[in-house]
């Protein structure tokens, strides 16, 4: 069933209606909506996950070797983690090496 705009407050009165059975969104907008809602209750994993990435010029290797680095230590020291849990950030996840 469509949902125009994707607005929770819709999606929550089509599951009541028993329109739909359940709905994807953004787990972060998910999180803050269910967290004045008891009625909703989210599910583990994560459906909608946005990968992010970080460019580096063709031909470039030297810098993709010291980003490479830098980003292995920083998973290695749980600084990404912090950082996300700092933010608290519902349903972000610390990439894992490719």
């Amino acid at each position: 069933m469509p949902n125009p705009g994707g607005s929770l407050d819709t999606a929550l009165a089509q599951l009541r209606a028993g329109a739909i059975d359940a709905y994807a969104a953004n787990r972060q907008r998910l999180t803050s909506f269910a967290a004045t809602r008891p009625e909703v209750r989210l599910l583990d994993g994560n459906f909608l996950a946005v990968r992010q990435a970080i460019i580096v010029p063709k031909g470039r290797s030297a810098r993709l070797e010291v980003l490479d680095r830098f980003l292995d230590e920083a998973r290695a020291s749980g600084f990404l983690a912090q950082a996300i849990a700092r933010a608290g950030l519902a349903g972000v996840d610390v990439a894992p090496k490719p």
